[in-house]
């Protein structure tokens, strides 16, 4: 279990290199560069934003539907220059897909990620696993994962996973999964400017992390 809330004080990264990994929202799909929640963060603490964010199919290992996939070899070893690594994959696309991507390939994934990044030299200290992003009230999609609408409670149990890997590998967490409304999207599952600036604010507000 976490021992509560991290207070992980943001300023201490400035000058520092802050690596973001995952998919298209850190990638900032539908806002520019500037805006993106990434690129806000870590101006305004100085940081130097290190964005490894990729279309979705990259992370899945070529298959949007299959289990996600870091690889290694984009982990930098940490060095005195690095202070943080987020990892901020979404569950989006999966959750059209109707069974063969559960929440608790979601954990492993999740674990297997952070072992990764502990055998290059992060602590747990230096890793913050967000929980997946807003999911949009009736949202419904079609695409190589099927087509549906995701239902609250399936969403919910990939939020919980995300969590219970955390809990396993001891790594500060930060569950997302509220921070924005329907207002803030620019599509069914990508948020707009107004998304990204409240994602930001609110990692902003470290009360939120907890290790």
């Amino acid at each position: 279990k976490f021992a509560g809330n991290k207070g992980l004080n943001l300023s201490t990264l400035n000058g520092k290199k802050i690596v973001i990994e995952g998919d298209s929202i850190v990638n900032g799909v539908l806002v520019t560069g500037s805006q993106r929640w990434s690129t806000v963060l870590t101006q305004a603490i100085g940081a130097i934003e290190v964005n490894q964010g990729v279309n979705s199919k990259v992370l899945h290992n070529g298959n949007t539907c299959g289990l996600p996939q870091f690889s290694n070899a984009n982990i930098p070893i940490k060095d005195s220059t690095h202070g943080l690594f987020i990892l901020a994959l979404g569950v989006n696309d999966i959750l059209y897909d109707n069974g063969t991507f559960t929440p608790e390939n979601y954990k492993t994934a999740i674990i297997s990620a952070v072992q990764n990044m502990k055998s290059k030299g992060w602590t747990n200290e230096s890793i913050l696993v967000l929980s997946p992003y807003f999911l949009r009230s009736g949202a419904n999609n079609s695409g190589a994962c099927g087509s549906g609408t995701p239902s609250l409670a399936r969403y919910n149990s990939y939020v919980l996973a995300s969590r219970q890997a955390c809990e396993i590998e001891h790594c500060m967490y930060c569950d997302i999964s509220t921070v924005y409304s329907d207002l803030d999207m620019a599509d069914l599952i990508h948020p707009n400017q107004s998304g990204h600036s409240k994602l930001s604010d609110f990692l902003l507000n470290t009360n939120h992390v907890t290790l």
